[in-house]
């Protein structure tokens, strides 16, 4: 099933046409959800996921439909696009689904899952920025009051994707490509509460020199509008919420992963 997943994606960011885009999101979505439900535990939050994804589906399909130059379908599709990705303020169903998914799927959810919607956000020119400070300054009020890790993740991820629909270009890649390596260390340490993961979650919130500081410092250069003081800010207000939830836990001392390590570096190249 995780052919159909990589397949769904990899159709959606090679498609000219939302008809083709459009099939590409429902295979990957109708693959997903079996792999979502591994465990019994978490058959409910697959089935949040699948409406969910089904009424993002419904309004993407309704606007392609009306495809008119009108603004209604414009609208609609990225109203819809918005709700597949859990996006502010269409996010309502993504916590009760991260916290019920096993590490591995939350990765998923948190990075694949977000590349063939994002493909298509980034084609508008409607609400962008709006999007993006919604969810900026959203996700990092909202990371606040969190203690829980995936929570703190999905609120964080909102944060980073502000960063990413400012961008453009091979930049984008580079920016998406670092953020998933260094998400990929901070879910795969979370189950241990390790140096390990402390350091990986600090890399994550951007704390300097680390490869999170250095793919924001790098795309500070490339934003030419006003709205990255707010990009800044947020991403402070979220280092801090991880600074602050690493000093009220008790860390274990271990040996120094060279995984960790790498993910530290990769934002230099």
């Amino acid at each position: 099933m995780l052919y159909g997943v990589f397949l769904g994606t990899i159709v959606v960011a090679t498609s000219y046409s939302w008809p083709v885009a459009w099939i590409g999101l429902e295979l990957n979505l109708m693959t997903f959800i079996p792999v979502a439900m591994t465990y019994s535990i978490h058959k409910k939050a697959a089935m949040t996921y699948f409406v969910s994804q089904s009424c993002g589906s419904l309004m993407i399909l309704l606007g392609g439909m009306l495809s008119d130059f009108s603004v209604l379908p414009l609208v609609l599709l990225l109203v819809g696009v918005v709700f597949k990705m859990g996006l502010m303020p269409l996010h309502f169903w993504v916590p009760s689904v991260a916290v019920n998914l096993s590490r591995f799927n939350l990765y998923l959810l948190m990075s694949w899952q977000k590349i063939g919607p994002m493909v298509i956000i980034m084609t508008a020119t409607l609400g962008l920025a709006m999007l993006s400070i919604i969810n900026a300054v959203g996700g990092a009020l909202a990371m606040s009051g969190i203690t829980l890790l995936p929570l703190l993740l999905i609120f964080s991820g909102m944060v980073q994707i502000s960063w990413v629909l400012n961008t453009s270009g091979f930049f984008t890649f580079y920016y998406i490509t670092v953020y998933f390596i260094v998400l990929s260390a901070v879910i795969l340490y979370s189950a241990l509460a390790s140096t390990q993961f402390g350091w990986a979650l600090l890399n994550a919130g951007g704390l300097p020199p680390f490869s999170g500081f250095m793919i924001k410092l790098k795309a500070i250069l490339h934003i030419k509008s006003g709205v990255v003081v707010l990009l800044v800010g947020s991403s402070g207000v979220a280092l801090t919420t991880y600074m602050r939830i690493l000093l009220n836990t008790r860390m274990k001392t271990d040996t120094w992963s060279w995984f960790v390590v790498s993910t530290m570096a990769v934002g230099s190249v």
